[in-house]
């Protein structure tokens, strides 16, 4: 063999060699990059779960104190509708237990002679005197202003 067969023979295995190492570099490059597309994924998905549940506990917490604060106005408004109804029972009951004070102040007390109850004061404007006729003209309706 001369030194060219050899040569060529070299040239054709090193050319050979070449594209193999040229294939094994991009192999090894490519299995690279696959590596770190997954690695890279991996920590995106991480990073979108972890602001997910914090985007979750945030709402949780927003819808809680929304609740709350509507919870609360309803109580409010239903304790102060609760004081104006027993404000109004009350005022009734007293309007009625004045009425009846009045009645028996009126019929059972005992009057010196020519006096009426209108005359002591004891009626106001809920009896009217006329004579000795006591009329009354709104029996124990009271509304309170």
């Amino acid at each position: 063999m001369t030194w060219c067969t050899t040569y060529a023979r070299q040239s054709q295995s090193y050319a050979a060699v070449l594209d193999w190492c040229k294939l094994a570099i991009m192999l090894d490059l490519q299995a690279a990059v696959a590596i770190q597309k997954h690695w890279r994924g991996c920590r995106v998905r991480t990073i979108v779960m972890q602001q997910q549940s914090a985007a979750i506990v945030i709402q949780q917490h927003w819808r809680g104190h929304a609740h709350q604060c509507t919870y609360r106005r309803l109580q409010c408004s239903t304790i102060c509708i609760q004081t104006r109804v027993r404000q109004w029972q009350a005022s009734m009951r007293f309007a009625l237990m004045r009425g009846a004070a009045i009645y028996i102040q009126v019929n059972h007390l005992p009057l010196t002679l020519g006096e009426t109850p209108c005359d002591l004061g004891l009626l106001e404007q809920t009896v009217s005197c006329s004579a000795n006729n006591l009329v009354f003209d709104r029996p124990f309706d009271f509304v309170p202003h």
